[in-house]
């Protein structure tokens, strides 16, 4: 069970970190072109 949990907690940090550089992509692109 608590091997879940700290999956859980390394897991979301990734997910939030790869929404945060898509949206650092978009927002770069629309900069750039």
């Amino acid at each position: 069970m608590p091997v879940i949990i700290f999956t859980d907690l390394v897991e979301l940090p990734k997910i939030e970190l790869l929404k945060v550089h898509c949206l650092l992509i978009h927002y770069l692109s629309d900069l750039l072109f």
